[in-house]
């Protein structure tokens, strides 16, 4: 599992975190180049090495957790927002959490009055690496309850299957509540009665769309071998934020002419899938929800309606608008 580790990044605000310590600290930053990392990311595998050395803070990746939008879920984020409650929410996350946390696996139970979300190291990740996944996957928890409801649901009770790390005044900070370690496997509870609770951005017909788009997402990721498609999965899995070919190519480890060399081997490029993706989930916002262009051009990756007009244009000969109105949204 350790070489396969290579191509799991950690996650953008990790890094961040990770890179404002090596402006700060000249040791650091000296092991970092000296482990041949050039200006290329931070995986889990080298980032457990550093901890172990001491160069980095053990609760990086906890606190970094901190700093989670749903949005990095990618289509499951806005899938859980488009739910009617929480339990709702949380049943898509169970049924599609492979999308967004591959390294893990979780699984959830009622047990008595709560709800528990449980991560159990099925990879057999070294101890260090598994820590740091579960560490900052639970400090994304309270951040996504508040963003789906509006409230703040404390744990009620985490359990941690490792040794003592020794930061507990950050889990303190980040949960309000300290963890029990050595314990049988990882848990992170909240009560039941959470579940009934509204959600802030409920939208039937867009939870419609974007429940079958998980599928599509899962069933994808067990077929796709050639490296266009693993391209156009890891486009649909966040195609809000990671929508360039150097976003990609970090992905997937390989330089960014790589990419494009086997890509054209492959009779396609990055653009043409990235436009095949996006002219395809526009077309589906806009016929079967009410998104806003601009909410749609937004979820396909423009920061701006204008670009996404001319785009859709380009892909269709119609405009958004006059493609809504020849397709009706369905009720």
């Amino acid at each position: 599992m350790e070489q396969s580790l290579n191509t799991y990044f950690v996650s953008k605000r990790a890094q961040r975190a990770f890179d404002r310590r090596c402006e700060q600290d000249p040791q650091l930053k000296a092991r970092w180049q000296k482990m041949g990392a050039g200006d290329r990311s931070l995986n889990y595998q080298e980032l457990n090495t550093l901890t172990n050395e001491n160069l980095v803070p053990r609760d990086l990746c906890l606190l970094a957790g901190r700093q989670f939008q749903i949005s990095e879920y990618g289509i499951l984020g806005y899938a859980m927002k488009s739910a009617q409650t929480l339990a709702q929410a949380l049943h898509l996350a169970s049924k599609y959490h492979q999308t967004a946390a591959p390294l893990l696996s979780v699984d959830f139970a009622v047990n008595d009055d709560l709800y528990e979300v449980i991560l159990e190291n099925t990879s057999l990740l070294d101890e260090g690496v598994f820590a740091l996944l579960v560490e900052e996957l639970m400090a994304t928890f309270p951040r996504v309850i508040y963003q789906l409801t509006g409230e703040d649901i404390l744990a009620e009770k985490i359990d941690l299957s490792y040794a003592d790390t020794d930061h507990w005044q950050s889990y303190q900070e980040v949960f309000n509540c300290l963890p029990t370690f050595n314990a049988p496997r990882c848990v992170y509870a909240i009560s039941l009665q959470a579940l009934d609770l509204p959600l802030l951005a409920k939208d039937s017909n867009m939870l419609e769309l974007l429940d079958r788009r998980c599928q599509d997402l899962l069933d994808f990721g067990s077929t796709a071998k050639a490296l266009s498609q693993k391209v156009t999965r890891l486009l649909l899995q966040q195609l809000s934020s990671v929508n360039s070919a150097s976003d990609i190519s970090s992905l997937l480890n390989i330089n960014e002419r790589t990419l494009r060399r086997n890509l054209a081997k492959e009779n396609t490029s990055f653009q043409a899938l990235l436009d095949d993706v996006r002219q395809r989930f526009a077309e589906d916002c806009l016929h079967t929800t009410t998104l806003t262009v601009q909410e749609v051009a937004e979820l396909v990756g423009y920061t701006e309606a204008s670009n996404f007009r001319r785009a859709f244009h380009r892909w269709t000969s119609r405009t958004p608008d006059n493609y809504r109105m020849r397709s009706p949204i369905l009720e």
